[in-house]
């Protein structure tokens, strides 16, 4: 068993453990940046045949923008996402479900949890539970109105058959108090995966003396020092590795060690030499690619990207602008040509040209913006950056010097979202 299988059975047992607990309902994983990571493979490695898992569980991944509605807006996912999955289930012969109408009570979480208890009686032969594992996002509606929304739930009587999972930051918790408040029904998950372990773990197991494993066992060990708060020996590792590579003439990898340290130094708020880095990892990068090396075109985007994010965290306007004028065309000439990385690095262009005052550049990129627009599917343009494009292409064309645009980007933004999208781009624009 490696290390990473073996992090996996802690997860395995630390899940059994609250499913198997009679009084338990709401799993509180109490874990931080790669440990979540760690949980979302367990979970969908249990989506795949073979699970050691018997419950039937679904990840919704619903903002918590309207406390009072939140429960609504779960329920409205589950139906969502069990109607996606009706021709699979038909296939394996499963019968249709038909989810029950909402009943004449204005109670959010009485709503989903009859209408998991209604799903769950139906399908009682094929798995003995129903678990929702709740993805609230970057809590819009606040954290204070979470705890109370998760308190609402711990306090109802939940059928022993229906179960929540929820994760609870360790460096920030947010549910302590819900936590005490209800031991027993709210159980908390903290088994030790120990990330930065389990990479030293894996570098070890590989062993070997050759170039390559000695640039593993540096790049993860830049790695694991990085998490464990370590800025200057990650960057002395990531030296180590960036000349080793450079020495054995692997362009590709030079660029990526480059990327990596331009990250942490940028974390660190070290602009100026976090900006070196990522310029070369360019350099390096497009070594690489003149070179053939497959791969390459996404590291020399990627490197410009961190370039002008940096660039435009330093108020570099001019020399930010630049930079996402250049990812967009190195994603026109060398791929990969992402629809959503084109929307949003010329809306960042935008911007910059707008802390510039010049208007006239700032158009200029929200109306490609808006053509770039089209090449995302309909029904996903609203959950982009579209809505603030459109927000700010329509600020800018309602007076002169640039009123003369606005037919041309009313007609395109109604082609985009249709004839009720002022309402529609509102919606998702924060209040």
């Amino acid at each position: 068993m490696n290390a990473v299988e073996e992090r996996l059975e802690r997860i395995g047992e630390a899940w059994l453990a609250f499913t198997d607990d009679p009084e338990a309902r709401i799993g509180r994983w109490r874990l931080d940046g790669d440990e979540i990571g760690l949980v979302e493979t367990f979970m969908e490695a249990q989506t795949m045949e073979g699970s050691a898992v018997e419950d039937f569980f679904l990840r919704l991944d619903v903002p918590f923008a309207d406390p009072a509605a939140h429960g609504l807006r779960l329920r409205e996912a589950f139906i969502q996402e069990i109607e996606a999955a009706a021709d699979e289930m038909a296939e394996a012969g499963v019968e249709r479900w038909r989810p029950p109408p909402l009943g004449p009570q204005v109670d959010d979480v009485a709503e989903l949890l009859a209408l998991m208890h209604a799903f769950a009686t139906t399908y009682r032969s094929l798995f003995p539970r129903v678990i929702l594992v709740l993805l609230p996002g970057e809590l819009p509606a606040g954290p204070d109105a979470w705890r109370w929304w998760v308190s609402r739930l711990a306090e109802r009587p939940i059928p022993e058959h229906l179960r929540f999972m929820l994760f609870d930051p360790t460096a920030a918790p947010l549910l302590d108090g819900v936590a005490s408040a209800s031991p027993s029904t709210v159980m908390t998950l903290a088994p030790d995966l120990d990330p930065a372990g389990m990479l030293e773990q894996l570098a070890r197991d590989v062993g070997g003396t050759g170039p390559g494993d000695l640039f593993r066992r540096y790049f993860v060990g830049m790695s694991t020092a990085a998490q464990r708060g370590d800025l200057q020996a990650a960057l002395r590792l990531g030296d180590s590795a960036a000349a080793l590579a450079k020495r054995q003439g692997w362009p590709q990898q030079v660029a990526v060690v480059h990327m990596a340290m331009g990250s942490l130094l940028l974390g660190s708020g070290q602009l100026k030499k976090a900006l070196a880095a990522f310029g070369a990892s360019r350099a390096a990068a497009t070594a690489s690619r003149d070179a053939g090396d497959a791969g390459s075109d996404v590291v020399v985007l990627q490197a410009r990207l961190a370039e002008a994010g940096a660039l435009f965290k330093a108020e570099a306007f001019p020399e930010a602008a630049q930079a996402y004028e250049d990812v967009v065309a190195i994603a026109r000439e060398h791929g990969p040509e992402d629809p959503l990385l084109m929307l949003e690095s010329r809306r960042m262009a935008a911007i910059c040209y707008e802390r510039m005052n010049r208007a006239d550049g700032a158009l200029h990129h929200l109306r490609a913006a808006l053509v770039e627009a089209e090449n995302i599917e309909p029904d996903q343009r609203l959950d982009t950056t579209l809505p603030y494009v459109v927000r700010s292409a329509w600020q800018l064309t309602a007076g002169p010097p640039h009123d003369g645009h606005r037919p041309e980007v009313a007609a395109r933004i109604e082609e985009l979202l249709g004839p009720e999208w002022p309402a529609r781009v509102q919606e998702k624009l924060p209040a």
